[in-house]
């Protein structure tokens, strides 16, 4: 925490859009009753609207404690935060996986993916890690930030620029499957 003295997080704020907002107006009309389609679609545009926000809310409380040192609580506040939308931003990517059947990357594949897996498992299973002892005694969380990005106890390190990128690539995401095609007509009556 005393070496942390720069709020390396890109800004994200423009990139962030009203997804959930937009399908639910389209959906009504054009995807009848398409469900499962409808279900998936929305857990992911409600995930990644959420990794955005929470993101975003990350990035605010590290710049607080950033500007005032003797804030440490802001600290544990941005970290929970990003914790929160690695969880968020990589069960979005997982939804999508499971919408197209196919793997997004391979296991131990040093991807900035598959980094963001490993860290949001290590939020999820962060007790199991600390009863079983796999956290060195010398850290008092698993994950922790930088003024680069995010790392944990096992070495692995996401930038926030790959985070950012990660985010991007789920912005582009959330733009095509928040606006699905309409339904075809049954030649040409309705």
């Amino acid at each position: 925490m005393s070496r942390l003295t720069d709020v390396g997080a890109p800004d994200l704020r423009e990139q962030a859009k009203s997804w959930v907002n937009n399908f639910i107006l389209t959906t009504i009309v054009k995807l009848g009753k398409d469900y499962q389609y409808r279900q998936l679609i929305l857990r992911t545009l409600r995930s990644i609207e959420g990794a955005f926000q929470e993101y975003q809310e990350g990035r605010e409380f590290l710049s607080t404690y950033v500007d005032k040192r003797a804030d440490i609580s802001s600290y544990f506040h941005a970290l929970r935060h990003f914790e929160t939308s690695t969880l968020l931003a990589y069960h979005a990517f997982d939804t999508i996986r499971t919408m197209i059947s196919k793997d997004l990357f391979a296991q131990n594949d040093g991807s900035p993916l598959q980094r963001l897996n490993r860290l949001q498992n290590i939020t999820k299973h962060a007790h199991k890690e600390m009863g079983r002892g796999e956290v060195p005694k010398g850290s008092i969380v698993p994950i922790w930030l930088t003024n680069t990005g995010l790392e944990c106890h096992d070495k692995t390190k996401l930038t926030f620029s790959e985070f950012a990128g990660l985010m991007a690539d789920l912005t582009r995401l959330a733009d095509i499957i928040s606006q699905p095609p309409s339904q075809p007509r049954n030649n040409g009556t309705t």
